[in-house]
This record gives C-alpha cells, structure tokens and sequence, in this order.
C-alpha cells in the first residue's frame, strides 16, 4: 500500500505543521510500520518526538533513520547534537 502510507506521512507532515505532535506522532508511527525502509518517515518521527520532549524514543528513530540511510545528513546532525555533552 505504497499511496496509503504517503497519504499517512503527508497528514503527519501537515499535523506538524500545525502544532498537533501527538497526532503527528500517530500517523509516523503508522507510516513507519507501513513502510520500515522509508528513512524520512523515521526521521519525521524523531523531530515530532523532540517537540514533545521525548528525547530518547527520538534518538532511537533518529538511529533507525540512519542504519537505513547512513548518509543522512539532517538526521546524522541532530543525533551528533543529542548526544553532544
């Protein structure tokens, strides 16, 4: 169901949008269980979860969008910042 989980990713970035992380939080969550491979889905749920100060569910996706990607820079930078003394 490759069109049902980009809807699902779509709703989460415009749920983000407006400042409705929980929500967004759902719909990635949806979204990276539809779609395991998909490294922003990972990505975009690790920033959701910063907003709502869950730091270390974060840096886990933050981790699972780099084993898939290793050459994601925007999510290589905000794990090296997290775990930055």
């Amino acid at each position: 169901r490759p069109y049902y989980s980009e809807a699902k990713y779509n709703l989460g970035i415009a749920l983000y949008k407006l400042g409705r992380y929980e929500e967004a939080v759902e719909r990635f969550k949806e979204v990276v269980e539809l779609a395991p491979w998909w490294d922003d889905a990972h990505y975009n749920l690790a920033m959701t979860l910063l907003k709502l100060g869950r730091r270390e569910e974060a840096i886990s996706e933050l981790e699972a969008t780099l084993k898939i990607n290793p050459l994601h820079r925007d999510a290589a930078e905000a794990l090296n910042s997290l775990k930055a003394p």
